[in-house]
């Protein structure tokens, strides 16, 4: 061998022996582990049936596993043990460092001596997330552990421990009175969590879902476990808000099947208003003359949950009340001071107000049934002839704290009428006459009207006269056909024949006014006069003639 082979080989071994030295040192200085170390721990939860796969390195994700998110408020203890432990039971004689995850999920654990951890969940610190079905294991960690190529040192240590939380879904089935076929009237209503069940501050708002109008249902899904309740917020027009709270609770147990919760919707009261009989809205009457009026108020399905139900009417200023008042539940008579306060009107009271104060809960063995109120009012000489006297009624109750009112839809109505005449005398220029006097009588009978318009014999009839301009009139009668009777005729004129008339609607414009005639009375001959004489010259004449002829007669005899 060469002396220059010789010396390359020679020196091939001494950078060999070189490197053998000075490599194994780097080595070392490069994993030297340090002396603390910080843990990093993301408490994550998911949903699905299956826990999502994390390939967990001990480094940073770049973003969370699809199906999980953040949990806050878990309580994480972390203890030091051996470096070569394998148990993850608790230590006795350890105490642990404790931190709850916040916001972002995150307990940060810094400072931690170099060494084996023990982290634990505590299932049972205050404040634990509720819902929580399958919670994270003991598990052992090293911090600072190495990095995925084994050669360097990874000084904070991120790990992500798992829980799977429960979550349920309820259906609330919203009912409507009814309505039993779709499209079904629409519903809000506010979901709240909480133990208050009246949506205070105190408890949480988790939305506000309409009812579905194909089905009348609300779903809603990814509710974790608890307490909570559906509150109606907006009830369909008609409707009377339903605010009892429908509770319900999602559990461990039962977080996997559909709670289902139903709720009832009732129409508001309704109101109605009849004269005389049920369905009749149109009635007439004589002033004076008694009128039945029938109120009728619905009874709503949730009577129990109202507050109040007042029935109110204001009679017209033309109408007088009369008493005969009544009220009923179904066939039920209601007792005052009881199940009602009424301060009745003075009878005789034009115009008067009558509000009827009912205590719900007297009818609420009558729910769907009605209220019915009866009382008599006549027509009083404020009535305008040919108008039409509206009568009113309206309910008004509070349901849940929510007032309601509704009036009578179809108003109905009482009227009296009258008709107008002008006397003339049968002459070329028709002079109007004055001084005549009729009486009047039901058509087709002996009824004659009175001076408080009721009827009665001829003998008390009110007495009605032409005046200077030869007109008259009558009013307050109901509607219907008479009989106009001259009783005294004006002076020169004769009697005339009983007059037909109607009273209707309309009848007692100036336009309608009737015109009734009297022929003068015959003048005769006045006795004394030239043409008298001469009849009874010619008389005595012809009756001497006569004794004459007969003395002849007998002489000849």
């Amino acid at each position: 061998m060469s002396k220059k082979i010789k010396f390359l080989l020679t020196a091939l071994l001494s950078v060999m022996v070189l490197f053998g030295v000075v490599l194994p040192s780097a080595a070392y200085a490069a994993t030297e582990r340090p002396t603390t170390g910080t843990l990093s721990i993301h408490k994550l939860q998911y949903h699905t049936e299956t826990a999502p796969v994390i390939d967990n390195d001990g480094l940073a994700l770049p973003a969370l596993p699809a199906g999980t998110s953040a949990l806050p408020g878990v309580t994480f203890k972390v203890y030091k043990v051996a470096d070569d432990a394998t148990a993850t039971t608790i230590p006795v004689s350890v105490t642990p460092v404790s931190l709850v995850t916040n916001a972002a999920g995150l307990a940060e654990f810094t400072g931690l001596a170099a060494g084996r951890y023990l982290v634990v969940e505590d299932i049972t610190a205050a404040g634990t997330p509720s819902g929580i079905e399958s919670f994270t294991p003991n598990f052992l960690v090293d911090v600072p552990m190495m990095n995925p190529d084994n050669v360097t040192w990874n000084e904070n240590v991120h790990v992500y421990p798992k829980n799977q939380l429960v979550l349920g879904k309820a259906e609330l089935t919203k009912s409507f009175e009814g309505d039993t076929v779709t499209p079904y009237p629409v519903a809000t209503f506010a979901l709240y969590k909480g133990d208050a069940a009246d949506g205070t501050a105190d408890d949480t708002l988790i939305g506000s879902y309409p009812t579905n109008a194909t089905t009348g249902k609300i779903n809603v899904e990814n509710l974790t476990v608890g307490h909570y309740y559906f509150i109606e917020t907006i009830a369909p027009t008609g409707y009377g808000l339903n605010k009892t709270p429908v509770e319900f609770d999602i559990t461990i147990t039962d977080h996997d099947k559909t709670i289902g919760v139903t709720d009832d919707n009732f129409f508001y009261p309704t109101v109605d208003k009849f004269i005389t009989t049920i369905g009749n809205k149109t009635e007439t009457a004589n002033i004076n003359e008694l009128k039945t009026w029938i109120i009728q108020t619905t009874i709503p399905g949730d009577i129990k949950d109202y507050e109040s139900y007042i029935i109110t009417d204001i009679l017209d200023p033309a109408l007088d009340y009369e008493n005969s008042f009544s009220i009923k539940a179904g066939n039920h008579v209601l007792v005052p001071s009881v199940d009602y306060i009424f301060p009745e009107p003075l009878v005789g009271m034009a115009g008067a107000l009558l509000s009827i104060n009912i205590n719900p809960a007297s009818l609420k063995d009558y729910a769907g049934q009605k209220v019915t109120v009866e009382f008599k009012t006549s027509i009083n000489e404020n009535a305008v002839m040919d108008d039409e006297i509206e009568n009113n009624a309206t309910i008004r109750t509070t349901l849940d704290g929510t007032p309601y009112e509704e009036d009578v839809p179809d108003l109905p109505e009482v009227h009296t009428g009258g008709k107008k005449f002008v006397k003339v005398g049968k002459t070329t220029d028709s002079a109007a006459l004055s001084g005549a006097e009729f009486k009047i009588f039901k058509a087709g009978t002996t009824q004659y009207l009175q001076t408080d318009w009721t009827w009665g014999s001829k003998a008390t009839a009110r007495i009605f006269t032409s005046g200077s301009l030869g007109k008259f009139e009558v009013t307050g009668l109901a509607y219907g056909n008479y009989t106009l009777e001259e009783t005294k005729a004006p002076t020169g004129y004769n009697l005339r024949a009983d007059v037909d008339f109607t009273v209707a609607l309309g009848s007692y414009a100036d336009a309608s006014t009737a015109t009734i005639t009297n022929a003068p009375t015959l003048t005769l001959p006045s006795t004394g006069g030239m043409g008298t004489i001469v009849f009874t010259v010619i008389g005595s004449v012809l009756m001497m003639g006569a004794v004459k002829l007969y003395k002849k007669e007998s002489v000849e005899e």
